[in-house]
């Protein structure tokens, strides 16, 4: 098991974690609901990468795919936030 594989796990677990605590306070208004739409796909994208690490043989493309979710996840989530 190689470092990144183990800060990916990780990170994947921390947000994951602050997703659960997101969804059992959240007040059901909007901005809420893309703030944890945005860490549930960096939970996503972190436990995604982690298989990356620990095995070559996934498909590499397939990271800038959840990449790219997770980027739209957070921009929707702070111009939601924002105003």
């Amino acid at each position: 098991m190689t470092f990144g594989a183990i800060s990916y796990g990780i990170a994947a677990v921390g947000f994951l974690g602050l997703t659960l605590l997101l969804v059992t306070s959240w007040r059901g208004k909007k901005p809420g609901a893309w703030l944890i739409a945005a860490c549930l796909f960096t939970a996503l994208w972190a436990g995604w990468l982690t298989l990356i690490s620990m095995d070559a043989s996934l498909p590499f493309m397939s990271v800038y795919y959840v990449e790219g979710l997770r980027d739209c996840a957070w921009i929707l989530a702070l111009t939601t936030l924002g105003g």
